[in-house]
């Protein structure tokens, strides 16, 4: 980590990027070096190198999305057979720093009857995310996969919020087309 002034050379090479004062986070390895094509990709929502199975994509996607709207930048640079280095730059802080310790904000909590259904295949995913949510107020509702969300949805017409996972695998039971017929709030 470091801090770093982005000139306006530097900047001109990159449209995205304000001349300024960042933070410079720097991640390197010391493997083969990403292909130009990956480098190219890296950033795209779901692209992955790895086989089907083996993992989603979403990492740098994230991170990206993350300094982006942190109104920074990231760049990675790569050496074919020295490695990788994923360079992010958040704007440093101008302001005066005030003392914070100990004050923590008071986490949202769900009113009375307010209810969730969370759809995730990860046993322990689904089981954190029930338990965290049920601790915040809220009632909760749970199914491990798009027929049983059906299931669970045509059985309480009070879920409000759908919570699921982006990556679910589809549905292809008989229930697969059949959405509950839910009337919209007035």
């Amino acid at each position: 980590m470091a801090n770093t002034y982005l000139d306006d050379a530097y900047c001109s090479q990159h449209a995205d990027v304000k001349h300024g004062q960042y933070v410079q986070i720097a991640v390197t390895d010391t493997g083969a070096g990403m292909p130009k094509g990956v480098v190219d990709r890296a950033f795209e929502p779901f692209f992955t190198t790895k086989p089907t199975g083996q993992g989603t994509g979403l990492g740098l996607n994230q991170v990206y999305g993350f300094v982006k709207q942190s109104g920074g930048h990231i760049q990675i640079y790569r050496e074919s057979g020295e490695g990788t280095c994923v360079k992010i730059y958040l704007p440093r802080f101008a302001g005066t720093a005030t003392d914070t310790a100990g004050a923590r904000p008071e986490p949202a909590r769900g009113r009375a009857g307010e209810c969730v259904l969370v759809v995730e295949d990860d046993d322990d995913v689904r089981g954190y995310v029930v338990e965290t949510l049920g601790a915040l107020g809220y009632d909760v509702f749970e199914a491990s996969s798009g027929d049983a969300a059906l299931r669970v949805m045509n059985d309480h017409a009070a879920i409000q919020l759908l919570l699921t996972d982006v990556i679910s695998p589809v549905s292809t039971g008989e229930n697969s087309r059949n959405w509950p017929k839910r009337k919209s709030p007035d």
